[in-house]
């Protein structure tokens, strides 16, 4: 048996092993020429994910039995399209992947299906800038992958800049303008399966500092999240209409939203499970074996999802760097030594040229801690950040430590 996976990413390094266990041999494809999961496949390509056709001859080749990605959003798509092209088993329709990938068929959806969102406006690169959308507000390119092009306008002038500038991200060419959503922003974690959404878990997401030019993106999360039960019954009336409107079979998928005071805005919803750490933090804090539940679903061998959340607190910090070439990380291995972080996985390739703009490339890894309390979690973020630091190939710090979690009390309560 042949499994086809969909990017070199680290929560894929599970995945591959997964899928020996159960006897495949295990291609793995990437446009990168040294991604974390490569020395754990069989084989490996480099090959764009996002080439359908590409991917398709390669399946037809090979006479793949499965074809899988768990969190690499685009990839959705190409794995969709190329399991509907060869009957092979999916989670979802290509339809689906389709409606979930691009911003601006996904938001048009929450509005149709009563999901709470915000005011948006799609422009083409000819239109004119909105006028009826009021300031702050956040623009994207419909298509983009991570957070590349996603930016705050606080007013017309960074409104022009940043619009020009997400057309230079969308291969689609059309860019999403909203209206920015105050408040904390919770990501529900949720598993769909025979037309149901169970909730998962909750968590709280960690906000980079608003400076200009940034891009909007996480630091990492904190669980569990600071959720009233009228929250957590309304997330789940929210994760039940995803099912319907989205279609959603049998699949892991997460939303993202902001709460103030009983008032939640949904951002976005991706069929998956998120990158970075999830797949860690799901089976450590939830006793839920992502990975191996995801297999099972594409042959609908999944009976029920059941969790045993535990009784302590979860920290995840994405550690970020820019302005060098990257060598090495420094102080994880004595941290994890020291009992203050449980793991640290690394994200990038030694020698990798380190923009500036501060987006998802310029992530380096992220770590993940536990602990009884509040403050003891507190007490460990604060010493991580401390002493682990990022290392460019002239020996100097390239840490970008003004946009990492520093283990403030108002950012985890």
């Amino acid at each position: 048996m042949v499994a086809i996976i969909l990017g070199g990413v680290v929560p894929h390094i599970e995945l591959i092993e997964d899928l020996k266990k159960r006897g495949y041999t295990t291609l793995l494809l990437d446009y990168l020429e040294n991604p974390p999961a490569k020395a754990y496949a069989d084989e490996f390509l480099r090959v764009s994910t996002l080439d359908r056709e590409a991917v398709l001859e390669i399946a037809m080749q090979r006479k793949a039995d499965l074809i899988i990605t768990i969190c690499v959003d685009h990839a959705n798509v190409t794995m969709c399209y190329v399991a509907e092209k060869l009957g092979l088993p999916l989670p979802y329709s290509y339809d689906t992947a389709i409606k979930t990938t691009d911003k601006g068929i996904m938001k048009q959806c929450m509005f149709d299906g009563g999901i709470p969102t915000s005011e948006f406006k799609l422009l083409y690169e000819n239109d004119p800038l909105p006028e009826d959308l009021e300031f702050p507000v956040v623009v994207k390119p419909v298509d983009n992958n991570g957070s590349k092009g996603v930016k705050r306008a606080n007013d017309r002038t960074e409104l022009e800049k940043y619009v020009k500038a997400a057309f230079a991200f969308s291969r689609k060419g059309q860019v999403i303008v909203e209206e920015f959503s105050d408040g904390i922003e919770i990501q529900v974690d949720c598993f769909a399966n025979e037309g149901k959404a169970h909730v998962i878990m909750t968590r709280k997401k960690l906000e980079m500092p608003r400076k200009e030019g940034l891009a909007l993106q996480s630091i990492g999360s904190v669980i569990p999240a600071p959720l009233k039960k009228e929250h957590i019954d309304e997330f789940r009336s929210i994760a039940d209409k995803m099912v319907s409107v989205y279609d959603f079979e049998h699949t892991p998928f997460f939303f993202q939203a902001k709460l103030k005071g009983d008032k939640i805005k949904v951002l976005e919803v991706s069929p998956r499970i998120g990158g970075g750490l999830s797949y860690k933090m799901l089976k450590s804090q939830m006793d839920f074996d992502v990975v191996d539940t995801i297999i099972d679903s594409y042959f609908g061998n999944v009976d029920s999802i059941n969790i045993r959340p535990k009784e302590q607190y979860m920290l995840t910090d994405i550690v970020y760097a820019g302005g060098g070439v990257f060598d090495h990380v420094e102080g994880a291995a004595q941290m994890i030594e020291e009992g203050v972080i449980d793991s640290f996985d690394l994200m990038i390739d030694k020698g990798k040229d380190m923009g500036s703009d501060m987006d998802s490339r310029n992530r380096v890894g992220a770590y993940l801690i536990t602990a009884a309390t509040k403050n003891d979690i507190l007490k460990k973020a604060q010493t991580a950040f401390e002493n682990i630091a990022v290392i460019d190939n002239e020996g100097h710090v390239m840490s970008r430590g003004d946009i990492c979690y520093k283990g403030e009390e108002n950012e985890a309560s």
